[in-house]
């Protein structure tokens, strides 16, 4: 039979004899017992039939007492225990509590207690991840199937393209968005204790909105349409070709919507000069005008109420005049830079049950 003899230091040893001394349960008492038998050389097998209880009982208490301690394998685990764990079990607890996305701490309550046979309290094991950095924040979307390569290869051909390119040529972003007459709830500051509640509306009506942004100067386009498909993506060119009246090649960078890749888009390209290119898949993170609209919806739609949908409209016709006023300037000088986060793969993590 396989033991685990000789484990303990000779510290160890004389402390677990003075406190079996002291100890005033028997269960306890069996416990520190249990300890000195296996370091003696019992297996644990043998341990179980000498002390009348299971394999997997003695085992916990070997697992309790390596990782945990003393105070630990003699805690009342009715009652729990919130007491340190070594440090190697709080090692193992922060790698996995990284890798697993907890909405609540009794996952990684009931973790600890089938890896190392500790029950903590809800308390407690807030109280611990605190102490491993550990804080309740918001998750963040990023694109699942990004290719990190494809985008610093993208960033070096804009980088080369700006350093070459003729000085009357612009370099334009584009790209799509619906803003929803509904207010966008976000996190404001308010008194402890109290509901901040935001109206909303009960409609789904939106504007869809096909704009391009020069990434140089930030001077915008904003197209208003019924939808945003290959008509309305001409009618942006138009636009923007009638912007650039003495360009000779307009160079420009859209996503993979289908619009900017149909026939009849194809086709006007044919006799434009407009040069359409695109992002690597995955990648509005190269995207500057996707900054533009976050700003556009913390001046416009951020926890504001339109009781009506022609004064939602209305606010962001006027957020787009003033924008090409340059009401915005110094806002976008900041937010609108070359400055740009490759997006790495990121593991695929499941939330655990909560």
């Amino acid at each position: 039979m396989k033991t685990i003899a000789n484990f303990l230091t000779v510290e160890q040893r004389q402390e677990l004899a003075s406190r079996h001394r002291l100890e005033p349960s028997k269960r306890y008492a069996d416990r520190i017992k249990i300890i000195l038998a296996l370091d003696k050389g019992l297996s644990f097998a043998e341990a179980a039939e000498l002390f009348l209880l299971s394999d997997d009982t003695l085992r916990s208490h070997y697992a309790t007492f390596i990782n945990c301690g003393l105070e630990a394998l003699l805690a009342n685990n009715y009652h729990g225990y919130d007491g340190k764990l070594s440090a190697d079990a709080e090692s193992q607890l922060r790698e996995w509590v990284n890798q697993n996305l907890l909405s609540s701490v009794q996952p990684a309550i009931d973790w600890c207690r089938e890896k190392f046979a500790v029950e903590f309290s809800i308390s407690g094991m807030r109280d611990l991840l605190h102490r491993l950095d550990f804080v309740y924040k918001h998750t963040v979307l990023v694109p699942g199937n990004a290719d990190p390569q494809a985008q610093r290869e993208f960033v070096e051909k804009i980088t080369d393209l700006l350093a070459h390119k003729a000085p009357e040529t612009p370099v334009i972003y584009l790209d799509a968005v619906p803003p929803t007459h509904n207010p966008r709830p976000t996190k404001v500051w308010g008194l402890r204790g109290e509901k901040i509640a935001v109206p909303a509306n009960t409609g789904r009506e939106r504007v869809n909105i096909n704009g391009a942004l020069n990434i140089e100067t930030r001077e915008a386009l904003a197209l208003e349409s019924d939808t945003v498909n290959a008509q309305s993506t001409i009618e942006l060119f138009r636009q923007i070709e009638a912007q650039y009246p003495t360009a000779e090649t307009i160079g420009v960078f859209a996503d993979n919507a289908r619009y900017y890749r149909s026939k009849l888009v194809r086709e006007y390209l044919e006799t434009s000069r407009i040069k359409l290119d695109f992002f690597p898949p995955y990648s509005p993170n190269l995207n500057l005008i996707e900054r533009l609209w976050r700003f556009m919806h913390q001046q416009v739609t951020n926890n504001r109420y339109y009781e009506k949908f022609w004064g939602f409209r209305g606010a962001l016709r006027e957020f787009f005049f003033r924008l090409s006023a340059g009401d915005f300037a110094e806002d976008l000088k900041t937010l609108l830079t070359l400055k740009f986060d490759i997006v790495s793969p990121i593991k695929k993590r499941l939330p655990s049950p909560t």
